[in-house]
């Protein structure tokens, strides 16, 4: 759609009228994500922000990308974000 000319908001209200189910309700159906145990009073509820952060992801368009996270040591536990210069996009 976003190929087609329609706007972030326009694709909100298409995904809305045609009953799609948003992220954060499909991932708590899931058992997962940051929702998991709140109502939602309408699981269709589109928000143009959570369509523009969809389109700009790289993951979404077809690329895969490595590299986004770092371990100074194999002992290290935690990541760390590597910069985007550093990521490898194929």
């Amino acid at each position: 759609m976003s190929i087609d000319g329609k706007g972030p908001y326009m694709i909100a209200r298409i995904l809305q009228a045609e009953k799609v189910q948003c992220l954060s309700y499909y991932l708590a159906q899931k058992g997962v994500g940051q929702r998991q145990n709140k109502d939602f009073d309408n699981p269709y509820r589109w928000w143009g922000t959570a369509v523009m952060h969809i389109i700009g992801r790289k993951e979404y368009m077809g690329h895969m990308v490595n590299f986004k996270t770092f371990k100074k040591s194999y002992k290290d536990k935690h990541h760390k974000p590597n910069p985007e210069d550093k990521h490898l996009v194929l």
